[in-house]
C-alpha cells in the first residue's frame, strides 16, 4: 500500500482501489484505548476489581475541599461505585494537594511514603497520577482539573473492561501540553436540543476537554431584541442548565456573537436594514453608523449576563464590504480597510473588557495587515486554517483573501490524492504583496524557490507580535460531505495544527464544527477527541493507531472495522451533493436553503456532471464511491454485534454509508437516463431497466428519508431536521419521476 508520512493512502493506492486503514485486531486491554494517551504508564502484576461499594478518602485544602469531595462523587457515581468514606491521616493529606483513595476495606491504608514517591507538586497544571494496585486505587493531583482528569481515566478504563470491572495495577502519570483544549458546537444550522448538548459536554469532558466554543447565531433568545431570534432559540433557563454541566465538568463555555460579518439573522429584519453595510447585502453591519455600535452593545451585555465565561468571542471574521457605504469609504480611504476594521472592532472590545471581560476575534482580516497587528494585543487572536497540514504544503493561505502558490510548479501535480485545484482565488507567490511577504518572512517557507510553504505560517509571526493566539483547525469545514466529515483530511488538519501551536508555545487549540456543512454532530466527536489528544500530547500516537483506539473507547469492543469503515465512507462526498461553490450561490443571493433554491441548484449540478469534459472519469469515481459504501455497510454489520456504547452514533455511521451508496446509485441512474433520451438509437429494454432501477432508488430514499428524520429528531430541533432532509433529498423524487415518466413514455 502506498501511503505518505501520515499514513494516508497516495494517489495510485486509491486509484487501484486498495483498501484504506487496515488496523490488526488488538486483545481488549483496558489501557490501549486510552484518549487522550497517557504520556507514562507503567505495568504490574496484578489487578484490582472495582466493587460498586468501597472505602473512599479524599485529601484536599480546606478552601477547596468541597469542590474536591464534588468531583469525586461526581465521577464515582459515573463509575457505578457507592463509596463509603472514612477520614485520611493528616500525615498522608500533607503528602498531595488533591488525592482521593479507593480501597477494597478500611482497614487498608496508604502510608505517606507511597504519597510521597507520585511526586504531585513536580507534575504541571492539570497532571494527575494514577496508581492502582490489587488491594487499591489511588489518585493524586496538584489542582482540581487533574484530579478531575485522573477520574476520567479510570472512567475509560472502566469501561473498557466491561462487566468484569477489573482494573490492571499500573501507574499512569499524565499531564498536557496546551493550558486551553477546546471544541466548538455550533447552533445555527443544525441546532441539537438542550438534552444533546448536555450529553456532548459530558462526552468532551471525558477526553479532558476544558473550553467549548458555543456559536449562537439566531439562537439566543434577546430580550431587549427579540424579532432578532430564531422561534426555537435558547432562554436563559436553558442556558443555565448548560452553563451547570460546563461548570460541573469544569467545562468553560466561551459564546460567539458576530459583531460585524455573517450577520444575516438581524440585518434580514425589516428593522435593523438601515444598519447594513450596503442595501443588497444582509451578512455585514456598517461599522460606521453609531446605530450598529449601540445595538451590538446590547446584544453582548445580555449575552454576557447570560454566561459565566471570563471571555467572549466577538467574530470579526469574512468582513468582505468593508469601505463600500460612502461614510466607510472616505474613512477607508484615508486609514485603509483595516485601519476602518480596527477603528470599529477596537470599540466592541472596549465595551467587552468594560464588562471585565477578555474579547477572542478571529484572524483573517487582521492577517491582511501584519503591521497593524500589534494594535490588537488585548484580544485573543483566533487563528483559523482548514487546510490539512500536507508534506508537501503547496498553498499559503490567506484565507478568501487569496491561495498564495508556485501555479507552474503546481499545475498537474498530485495534492492530496488529486490534481492541483486551478481555483480564481489561486494567485502566483510573486504576485504576493511585498509587504506580506516581508512581514511574514521565513515564516512563510524555507524554500527559495517558494514551491513548498510551512503549515500554518501565521502563527509564529503572531506570537512574535506579542499575541495571544489560538489555533483553530476544524472537524466540519472546508469540505462539503453532509454525510459525515472528511475523517483523513480533518485529522492531518487538527494534528498539524496543534503541532504548531505546541511548537510556538500558543495559548491552546480549539477544534472547530460548522453546523452549515449539516453532517451530525454524532460523527464529528472521534474528530474532537483527536483535537484533545493532539492538544493534550501534540506527538502523540498516528493517526491510524488513534482511528482504532476512538473506535474501542467509544463503541466498545475490539475490532478494526468501525474505524476503516468511518475512512472509507469519510473520503467520498456524495455524488451530485450541494457543494460549495453551492452555498456561495444561496449566500450572495441572500437565499436560506429554501426548496426552490435547492431544486435549481440539483438541477445545475446535473448538467454539470453530464456537460463538463470527464464524464468517463466522473462515471468511474462515482462507481468507486459506491463501492466504498458497500464495502463499509458490510464492515459495519459485521462489527454491529460488538458495539456497546454509542449506538446513536453508530446508527448515523450506517446511515452516512447508506446515503452515500444510494447517492452514488443515483447519480449513475441519472447519467444513464440522460444518454438514453438524448440517444438517437432507443431501447426500450433498456429505458425500461433504467426506469425501474429509479423507481427502486425512489423506494430507497424514502426508506432514508424516514430513517434520517428518526434518527436526526432524536438529537435535533425540527426545524433542523427538516432543513437536513432538504439539503439532502430536495427536488430528487420529481428529478426521478421526470425521467421515468420520459423514459416510459417512448
Amino acid at each position: 500500500m502506498n501511503t505518505d508520512e501520515h499514513g494516508f493512502i497516495g494517489p495510485d493506492a486509491e486509484a487501484s482501489g486498495s483498501d484504506s486503514i487496515i488496523i490488526p485486531e488488538l486483545p481488549l486491554d483496558p489501557l490501549p484505548a486510552l484518549i487522550p494517551q497517557p504520556r507514562s504508564v507503567h505495568r504490574r502484576d496484578g489487578v484490582i476489581t472495582l466493587a460498586q461499594s468501597m472505602v473512599a478518602r479524599c485529601a484536599a485544602p480546606a478552601e477547596t475541599r468541597r469542590e474536591a469531595m464534588r468531583i469525586a462523587r461526581m465521577c464515582l457515581h459515573d463509575l457505578d461505585v457507592e463509596p463509603v468514606w472514612r477520614p485520611w491521616r493528616a500525615s498522608a493529606r500533607r503528602r498531595a494537594t488533591y488525592a482521593i483513595l479507593l480501597v477494597q476495606n478500611a482497614r487498608i491504608v496508604v502510608d505517606a511514603d507511597r504519597l510521597a514517591g507520585l511526586d504531585v507538586p513536580g507534575l504541571p497544571a492539570e497532571g494527575y497520577v494514577l496508581d492502582i494496585e490489587p488491594r487499591s486505587v489511588l489518585v493524586a493531583a496538584g489542582d482540581l482539573n487533574g484530579l478531575l482528569y485522573a477520574w476520567q481515566t479510570v472512567r475509560q478504563m472502566i469501561e473498557r473492561a466491561g462487566r468484569s470491572r477489573r482494573l490492571p495495577a499500573v501507574t499512569v502519570r499524565d499531564w498536557p501540553e496546551l493550558s486551553l483544549r477546546g471544541a466548538h458546537i455550533d447552533l445555527h444550522n443544525l441546532t441539537p436540543t438542550v438534552d444533546a448538548i448536555e450529553r456532548r459536554l459530558r462526552v468532551l469532558a471525558g477526553y479532558k476537554i476544558n473550553t467549548v466554543l458555543l456559536s449562537y447565531g439566531d439562537r439566543f433568545r434577546f430580550r431587549r431584541h427579540p424579532t432578532i431570534a430564531h422561534p426555537a432559540a435558547f432562554g436563559r433557563a436553558a442556558i443555565r442548565r448548560l452553563e451547570a454541566m460546563a461548570s460541573e465538568r469544569r467545562i468553560d463555555m466561551v459564546p460567539v456573537i458576530q459583531c460585524l460579518g455573517h450577520s444575516a439573522n438581524v440585518l434580514a429584519r425589516p428593522r435593523y436594514r438601515a444598519l447594513r453595510e450596503r442595501e443588497d447585502v444582509l451578512t455585514q453591519f456598517c461599522p460606521t453608523n453609531p446605530g450598529t455600535l449601540k445595538l451590538v452593545g446590547e446584544l453582548l451585555d445580555e449575552v454576557m449576563d447570560a454566561h459565566r465565561s471570563r471571555f467572549i468571542h466577538v467574530g470579526a471574521d469574512e468582513t468582505y464590504f468593508l469601505g463600500t457605504c460612502p461614510r466607510c469609504r472616505r474613512i477607508a480611504d484615508r486609514k485603509g480597510r483595516i485601519g476602518l476594521y480596527i477603528d470599529y472592532v477596537s470599540k466592541i472590545c472596549d465595551q467587552v473588557a468594560a464588562r471585565g471581560r477578555v474579547p477572542l476575534i478571529w484572524d483573517d482580516m487582521l492577517c491582511t495587515a501584519p503591521s497593524m497587528i500589534r494594535r490588537m494585543r488585548r484580544v485573543r487572536l483566533c487563528y483559523w486554517d482548514y487546510f490539512p497540514a500536507d508534506v508537501d504544503n503547496p498553498f499559503v493561505f490567506f484565507r478568501n483573501h487569496g491561495w498564495y502558490c508556485n501555479r507552474s510548479y503546481w499545475r498537474n501535480r498530485p495534492w492530496w490524492g488529486g490534481e492541483f485545484v486551478d481555483t480564481p482565488r489561486t494567485r502566483e507567490v510573486t504576485e504576493m504583496p511585498e509587504a506580506w511577504a516581508e512581514s511574514y518572512g521565513s515564516f512563510l517557507s524555507g524554500d527559495p524557490e517558494r514551491r513548498y510553504f510551512n503549515p500554518y505560517p501565521f502563527l509564529g509571526f503572531y506570537k512574535q507580535s506579542g499575541m495571544d493566539v489560538i489555533g483553530c483547525s476544524a472537524a466540519r469545514g472546508g469540505e462539503y460531505g453532509y454525510h459525515c466529515p472528511n475523517y483523513r483530511r480533518r485529522s492531518s488538519n487538527i494534528r498539524g495544527m496543534t503541532r504548531v501551536v505546541a511548537k510556538h508555545a500558543g495559548a491552546g487549540a480549539i477544534t472547530t464544527s460548522w453546523s452549515e456543512m449539516m453532517s451530525p454532530d454524532e460523527l464529528t466527536i472521534a474528530l474532537f477527541a483527536e483535537g484533545a489528544e493532539a492538544a493534550w500530547a501534540p506527538d502523540s500516537t498516528h493517526p491510524r493507531c488513534f482511528a482504532e483506539r476512538f473506535a474501542q473507547e467509544h463503541f466498545g469492543g475490539s475490532s478494526p472495522q468501525i474505524a476503516t469503515a468511518m475512512d472509507r465512507i469519510g473520503r467520498h462526498a456524495p455524488p451530485l451533493a450541494f457543494k460549495s461553490e453551492d452555498r456561495t450561490d444561496i449566500m450572495e443571493r441572500g437565499q436560506e436553503a429554501d426548496r426552490e433554491s435547492l431544486v435549481e441548484l440539483l438541477d445545475r449540478r446535473i448538467r454539470r456532471y453530464l456537460d463538463e469534459p470527464g464524464l468517463p472519469d466522473r462515471r468511474a469515481a462515482t462507481a468507486t464511491v459506491g463501492r466504498d459504501a458497500a464495502s463499509a455497510l458490510d464492515l459495519l454489520k459485521a462489527a454491529r454485534r460488538g458495539v456497546r456504547r454509542n449506538r446513536l452514533a453508530f446508527d448515523h455511521l450506517v446511515l452516512a454509508a447508506e446515503t452515500l451508496q444510494h447517492k452514488a446509485r443515483q447519480a449513475e441512474l441519472f447519467c444513464r437516463a440522460e444518454l438514453a433520451l438524448g440517444s438517437t438509437r432507443r431501447s426500450i429494454a433498456r429505458d425500461r431497466n433504467v426506469a425501474d432501477g429509479l423507481a427502486a432508488c425512489g423506494r430507497e430514499a424514502t426508506r432514508l428519508r424516514r430513517r434520517l428524520r428518526e434518527l436526526f429528531s432524536r438529537s435535533y430541533d425540527a426545524d433542523s431536521v427538516r432543513r437536513r432532509d432538504a439539503v439532502v433529498f430536495e427536488g430528487e423524487a420529481e428529478r426521478r419521476r421526470t425521467y421515468r415518466k420520459s423514459l416510459l413514455a417512448s
